[in-house]
């Protein structure tokens, strides 16, 4: 019985190092992300590969992001269990995000930046 424990526990390390080796993503030297919410639009662009619309909504407040994403934004998709580095369209309205932004946004509301990189979060 312990050796099928230890068997199962080896494997599920070895798993899980090899899922985090799969996909380098920046977050380490990015650190925590700018801002997290929900996609509420997707828009092509001109000029870049488009537009999204975050919002986050906490104690009653609205945050929003208008955030441009170009062609090397790198976007990563987490999906049960899974992640894999995808394009502008697997960006849908209702996915959760963590974004991190390219230099300084412009204040205001809402808030517009150019996005560093995007995580998308879905459990199916």
């Amino acid at each position: 019985m312990r050796k099928i424990f230890v068997t199962v526990i080896s494997c599920l390390v070895l798993l899980n190092s090899n899922c985090a080796q799969r996909i380098e993503t920046r977050s380490e030297t990015l650190g925590e992300p700018d801002f997290s919410g929900f996609i509420t639009s997707t828009t092509p662009g001109n000029g870049f590969v488009g537009t999204i619309i975050v919002e986050s909504h906490a104690d009653k407040l609205l945050s929003r992001v208008v955030l441009k994403v170009k062609a090397d934004t790198p976007i990563f998709l987490f999906e049960n269990s899974e992640s894999a580095l995808v394009s502008f369209n697997h960006l849908k309205n209702q996915d959760r995000v963590h974004i991190w932004y390219a230099g300084l946004p412009q204040k205001g509301f809402p808030t517009v930046a150019t996005a560093e990189q995007i995580y998308i979060f879905r459990n199916d």
